[in-house]
């Protein structure tokens, strides 16, 4: 018996409000965006048979003005990257809803 875990993400970024993805320009933004992304997974049961379905993950996207500043005293250098981070992470187990006929339980 097969079971499909999916580890999504749920997230609280440093955004206190979302931007609509629409009105986000991407070449210029330095912020962290929410984004829902969409993955289609299949689980194949001992025969070959198969259950798929799409599923969606809530995940970050962004970009960071990063910047090195050289110093005398090692490491020789002063260093600023900011990045998107997750606040959690939620394990979740997704049931596959389009299986091929006789398909194993649990598949």
């Amino acid at each position: 018996m097969w079971l499909l875990t999916l580890f999504s993400l749920v997230l609280a970024l440093v955004l206190p409000h979302i931007q609509a993805m629409h009105m986000i320009d991407p070449q210029s933004t330095l912020d962290c965006h929410r984004r829902l992304y969409s993955y289609t997974v299949t689980q194949r049961d001992s025969q070959g048979r198969t259950c798929r379905d799409t599923i969606n993950v809530m995940s970050c996207w962004g970009r960071c003005d990063s910047n090195e500043i050289s110093d005398w005293r090692f490491p020789y250098k002063r260093s600023y990257h900011p990045v998107c981070l997750h606040d959690s992470r939620e394990l979740t187990t997704a049931i596959l809803r389009n299986c091929d006929r006789d398909v194993e339980p649990g598949t």
